[in-house]
């Protein structure tokens, strides 16, 4: 250990007497007099606000906040900031600032050192009348990192639970009613700094920075603490504190994962829990954890379940790793990825740790999805990629998972967010709530200035979003930024009103001025009231403002809470028809094209939900099409099988585009069929026409080959729904209805499927 010299400096005042005491008569200069020349390094970091508090928020009288920066690498800054009152009792906040240069030749930890120090001579902090202590004040033994964190032994325990709470919990630290002392909060900023490969910039105890965005950690005066993740390191960062460890056993356990299906067990589970509780996520070296072999196998389940692992263990961007699954050729391993997914969530939901490891990654990945159906530059497809994950596909899980799916950790992350928006000045390192308040705050300095709220439509497509998972708060709240208003329906929904709303109100003007002219002229020919205006039952706003039904909407209501009417319902829309609720007691004559619309909707849904999407062992590409010459006849008979399915209308009879034998031959009855399909189905010329299936082609058989699946799934869902003793035992038979498209490769083997399922077993008299 040796010894190194502290210098100092304050900010500077204009000086004046009140009441007998020396008081601010005013902000002078933001550096002021020191021991030495202070570095222009540091000169510049003082003057751009880098350690400012802002004034009207100054500590508490005898309290004191603390700084701590790390510059270039080279110098370490402690500041200590304490209130003060100026001449006509203005708040204000006055510094202290303590420094020293790290030498080259040593590993030396600067902010602890200066912290040792500070404590040890009495934790000086900003007087007037500064005058220059003697040159042995200003001498200090060096601690490295380690030694720092060893001379805290008395608050290891507090480390560890500060450190926890950060990785897991919310927003607000939790010790006992007491503070997070300074000592603790930089031993967590050595942890982080080392974990994260970020420089230490940390606030202790401050009401509100100029420039939050500027630090690695904040702990505020209220408990409530903030991390951002700025500022690469330098150059030659400290090796990664998690090199030591040994990654190949959990390589192996999420290989076996990968590999079988039946393998999702509790053994293999149980190690990726324990990787959870002992290590940071976030310093997990997948370098070292990676199975080069199967990350190569994307066309096949083990591949598609090692990347929904990746995903959720932070392997993988989880935006990424969506686009990829839902690609046509790779939704067949949409099932087996969410299902793997949700066996490692439903394992760990008991480890506190471990869980909430993977919650703070699902809540990023759902914060960065959000942001992305904001941006402008985000394609359709991605958006309902999006709304697929966060929204419908808990109708690919079986019930097992029910509380395991995107859906339901997109409400928790939803109420989460309408609370975090509510506390207006709450800190929250998410980047989708950033977002949100800049604009809330854009939309009130505007609204205010000018009287007129501003629009903001690019989150129209959230409100719609958040309005299908009945999360009305949200709902209403994008409805607003993007339109001005909120749908009736909507707004009679809302329990929680983050903004002013305004109820979006029916356009009747045009319709007063026509019934204003009709009645003039009726009442000029002696037409009587009674006659214009027949009495008729009066309906409420009230009762028409329920939200409008559809399959999807009753779908998981009954599934969640086992409504009753909802299962009517579903059983009307299943036999198209339009339920009652729909229907447009004003004007009946609307209820066919509502029936249609429901229709479509509902098939639409049934269509995504529960019908497979073939694939081949090849797919075809642009220089690539399966023809004569093709050497699969697997994929051949595939093709045939799904000619075979879906059919053509000639003189009013439904016909199949192919009616011969599913030989595996590209033969010209085949070939025949792949003609006619592209003339009638697709519209192609006769010069584009050409025999052979091509990507365009072989897109369109997938699509119409899933709708003629449609109507069969339904049949089956009115037998399990009528015949069905009691709402579990339905559940085990729509189970069954998925797990029949299991193997797309099978196509025609489906619709087997679901007659062998649907069958009533006979009972023995």
């Amino acid at each position: 250990m040796s010894s190194i010299q502290i210098y100092e400096f304050s900010r500077e005042f204009d000086e004046t007497e009140k009441d007998g005491k020396t008081v601010s008569g005013g902000y002078k200069n933001e550096v002021g007099p020191g021991t030495r020349d202070v570095p222009p390094k540091i000169k510049e970091a003082v003057k751009r606000g880098d350690f400012r508090i802002l004034d009207s928020y100054e500590p508490q009288k005898g309290e004191f906040a603390l700084i701590g920066r790390e510059i270039n690498d080279k110098y370490s800054v402690l500041a200590v900031a304490t209130s003060l009152t100026e001449d006509g009792s203005r708040p204000g906040v006055c510094y202290r600032y303590f420094w020293l240069e790290k030498r080259q030749d040593e590993d030396i930890d600067g902010i602890g050192t200066l912290l040792i120090w500070w404590k040890k001579v009495g934790e000086p902090k900003f007087e007037f009348n500064w005058h220059k202590k003697n040159l042995d004040f200003y001498r200090a033994n060096t601690y490295s990192r380690n030694d720092f964190y060893q001379k805290q032994s008395q608050y290891h325990s507090e480390v560890e639970n500060t450190i926890d709470q950060i990785n897991y919990s919310s927003y607000e630290l939790k010790n006992n009613g007491k503070k997070i002392s300074y000592e603790v909060w930089h031993c967590v900023a050595l942890y982080f700094d080392k974990s994260s490969t970020f420089s230490i910039s940390w606030a202790w105890n401050v009401k509100k920075l100029d420039k939050n965005q500027i630090f690695t950690m904040i702990y505020y005066a209220d408990c409530k603490f903030e991390i951002n993740k700025l500022q690469p390191r330098k150059p030659n960062p400290d090796p990664d504190p998690l090199d030591h460890i040994n990654w190949e056993t959990l390589k192996n356990c999420l290989s076996e994962l990968a590999k079988n299906e039946s393998s999702f067990n509790q053994t293999n589970l149980k190690i990726v829990i324990d990787y959870l509780k002992k290590y940071p996520i976030r310093s997990w070296n997948w370098s070292q954890i990676n199975d080069q072999k199967i990350l190569r196998q994307t066309t096949t389940p083990s591949g598609a379940r090692y990347k929904a692992l990746r995903a959720i263990l932070r392997g993988e961007i989880i935006q990424d790793w969506l686009d990829w699954l839902r690609k046509s050729s790779n939704q067949t391993f949409q099932e087996t990825s969410l299902t793997i997914q949700a066996a490692l969530l439903r394992a760990s939901c008991n480890e506190n740790i471990a869980y909430n490891q993977l919650l703070s990654n699902m809540d990023e990945g759902m914060s960065q999805m959000l942001l992305k159906c904001t941006s402008e530059n985000t394609l359709n497809s991605q958006y309902e990629n999006i709304e697929w994950l966060l929204v419908k596909s808990n109708t690919v899980l079986s019930s097992d998972f029910v509380n395991y799916t995107w859906s339901s950790y997109l409400q928790r992350y939803a109420r989460n967010l309408v609370s975090l928006l509510i506390a207006e000045d709450m800190p929250r390192s998410d980047n989708f709530y950033t977002k949100i308040r800049e604009t809330l705050n854009q939309w009130a300095v505007q609204g205010k200035a000018s009287g007129k709220y501003p629009l903001f439509p690019e989150y129209k497509k959230l409100a719609l979003l958040f309005e299908k998972i009945q999360d009305f708060n949200l709902s209403a709240l994008f409805y607003q930024l993007s339109e001005g208003d909120v749908p009736e329906d909507i707004y009679e929904n809302v329990k929680v009103k983050i903004i002013r709303l305004r109820k979006r109100r029916k356009n009747v003007g045009i319709r007063l001025i026509w019934a204003a002219v009709i009645v003039a002229i009726a009442l000029a020919g002696g037409i009587s009231f009674e006659i214009l205006f027949p009495k008729t039952n009066t309906v409420s706003v009230k009762n028409n403002s329920i939200l409008a039904r559809n399959f999807e909407r009753d779908l998981d209501l009954w599934d969640n809470t086992g409504n009753s009417e909802a299962k009517q319902r579903l059983i009307q829309f299943l036999k198209d028809e339009l339920p009652d609720i729909l229907k447009d007691k004003n004007n009946p004559e609307n209820d066919e094209s509502r029936k249609n619309d429901s229709i479509a909707k509902t098939n639409t849904f049934i269509k995504n939900a529960f019908t497979p999407t073939v694939s081949l062992s090849q797919e075809p590409t642009k220089n690539n099409h399966i023809k004569s010459d093709s050497p699969s006849a697997d994929d051949i008979k595939i093709i045939q099988q799904m000619l075979k399915s879906i059919k053509y209308t000639s003189n009013s009879v439904k016909l199949p585009f192919y009616s011969g034998d599913i030989t595996g031959e590209f033969d010209e009855k085949t070939t025949e069929a792949i003609n006619d399909f592209q003339r009638l189905k697709m519209q192609l010329k006769p010069k584009d026409i050409t025999g052979t299936v091509g990507p365009g082609t072989w897109e369109k058989l997938q699509d119409l080959f899933r709708d003629e699946q449609v109507k069969p799934v339904k049949e089956f869902m009115i037998k399990s729904f009528e015949e069905g003793k009691n709402d579990d035992e339905i559940k085990v038979k729509i189970n069954k209805l998925k797990s029949c498209k299991q193997d797309p490769k099978k196509a025609i083997d489906f619709i087997s499927c679901l007659n062998s399922e649907n069958k009533t077993p006979k009972t023995e008299k």
